[in-house]
């Protein structure tokens, strides 16, 4: 919820009533006493749930030394909360949006790979470009997309995971 109100303090909430202070003012007998604003209870943002069995996927890719990373057009904050849902981005991982992605060359997109966990707000091309940066790198990748949008990541990889409706076609 957000109560925007020039400048006013919220002292509290309690239920659905936000209770504010007005800006201190002078003298005290001029002052707006302090107010209390009703308001309607917001429903929670939607998301689809991670589904039971990929925090324990992706921990076993984990223990056999694969490197799972998140790429994705959600925003950030997005992205960060379902990545560590699923066990992606670690404590001492890094996340970062298409847009700063891209603008990284040379030796500034080599040096951020490594702690590179999620990409969020990503483009097509970003997938690509990261795909060909690990391989330059000589690591094996491995991708999955689920839109033609994907196909160029898809083809650049080791091992491309088209995923469909109705399960998964190795490319």
């Amino acid at each position: 919820m957000v109560v925007v109100m020039d400048s006013y303090d919220i002292l509290y909430t309690h239920n659905d009533t936000v209770f504010v202070q007005p800006p201190p003012c002078s003298p005290p007998s001029s002052c707006p006493q302090p107010l209390h604003v009703q308001t309607h209870p917001v429903p929670p943002p939607t998301q689809d749930p991670v589904r039971q069995e990929v925090p324990t996927a992706v921990t076993a890719c984990q223990e056999a030394g694969i490197c799972v990373r998140m790429v994705t057009g959600d925003n950030i904050h997005t992205a960060q909360h379902i990545a560590r849902q699923c066990g992606i981005l670690t404590a001492t991982g890094q996340a970062m949006e298409g847009p700063a992605f891209r603008a990284l060359t040379g030796p500034h997109l080599t040096s951020c790979l490594d702690g590179l966990q999620v990409l969020a707000r990503s483009s097509p091309t970003d997938k690509h470009t990261l795909v060909n940066a690990l391989k330059a790198q000589g690591h094996v990748v491995a991708v999955t997309g689920d839109g033609t949008n994907d196909a160029p990541a898809l083809q650049a990889a080791d091992v491309g995971l088209a995923m469909g409706i109705t399960g998964v076609l190795m490319m």
